[in-house]
């Protein structure tokens, strides 16, 4: 039986002109609310949390990710990991042992070269969100890991391990993790 599905709001803006830095703390101040921006907090293993207030008992997660050009924000009432990446990026064949499970190397090995870098890209956005969502970010292993075709992340005996939802904006390839089914609403 799966979980109640999740909304997952997700607030995107380019990147032109102002220092990353100064560009992501503005974003999330507004997305987050700067009540809230102002709490976020670094667990021991890195993962940002909106530290708890009395008016606020029960703030929202939330996962930020960057790319060359994009700054991207998930939110949701659980756990929640978020990957971007350039539609067009190129990833080397030398990274598939390093991304792929067996059966999806078993894959990758009889696709056309041309869609091989797209088939690896897809891969490390899902997995990255499932490790980001977590808490193990790039450091876990993806190739532990198998990106299922019903949008699932699954460990090698089958087991769900996060919900996934991916989509395409303004270039992007996006992708969001769970645990539970998603629904992607865009802010």
């Amino acid at each position: 039986m799966n979980p109640a599905a999740r909304t997952v709001l997700l607030y995107w803006r380019a990147l032109a002109g102002a220092p990353e830095g100064q560009a992501r703390d503005l974003f999330l101040q507004g997305a987050l609310g700067e009540a809230r921006y102002a709490r976020i907090r670094r667990a021991a293993n890195g993962k940002p949390y909106i530290l708890p207030a009395e008016a606020d008992p029960c703030p929202p997660h939330f996962s930020l990710t960057h790319t060359r050009g994009l700054l991207a924000c998930a939110v949701a009432d659980v756990p929640v990991g978020l990957d971007a990446e350039a539609a067009d990026r190129i990833v080397s064949p030398l990274l598939a042992r390093r991304i792929l499970s067996e059966p999806e190397q078993a894959a990758y090995a009889v696709l056309p070269e041309e869609q091989r870098s797209g088939f690896l890209l897809l891969r490390w956005v899902l997995k990255e969100a499932h490790l980001k969502r977590t808490g193990e970010g790039v450091s876990g292993n993806m190739a532990r890991l198998t990106a299922m075709a019903d949008g699932r992340i699954a460990d090698a005996a089958g087991n769900t391990l996060s919900y996934l939802a991916a989509d395409r904006l303004a270039g992007y390839l996006v992708a969001a993790a769970c645990e539970a089914p998603i629904t992607l609403r865009w802010r």
